[in-house]
């Protein structure tokens, strides 16, 4: 569902809503990694958590560098066969077959 789309529908399905859930929820939506934290910061100023005691505050994560998002994005935009599919699929199904079974010797031991 395209963003936009879901904007207007929350905003015709919370019109009691404050403004800071639509800030939140706009926040928790946004795909820019590097703003979302001058958002946390601004949410987090909110009178909502001004009983919070600054040790009991969620900690914010920090910007993200775009260089790397970018990098761990670049599969997108590749092109893969058929066959490429099939063995990235299958490489996945293998480790996480491997991880079950070390999971399932941890418990027995």
């Amino acid at each position: 569902m395209c963003y936009f789309v879901c904007e207007a529908f929350l905003c015709e399905a919370l019109v009691a809503t404050s403004a800071f859930v639509f800030v939140v929820w706009r926040f928790m939506v946004q795909e820019n990694p590097v703003s979302g934290y001058r958002v946390q910061k601004l949410v987090m100023t909110h009178g909502y958590f001004a009983g919070i005691p600054e040790a009991e505050r969620p900690p914010l994560t920090p910007p993200a560098d775009l260089a790397q998002v970018d990098a761990a994005f670049a599969f997108e935009s590749e092109t893969l066969g058929i066959n490429d599919l099939r063995i990235l699929i299958a490489n996945d199904i293998f480790r996480m077959h491997e991880q079950d079974m070390r999971e399932r010797e941890s418990q027995r031991g």
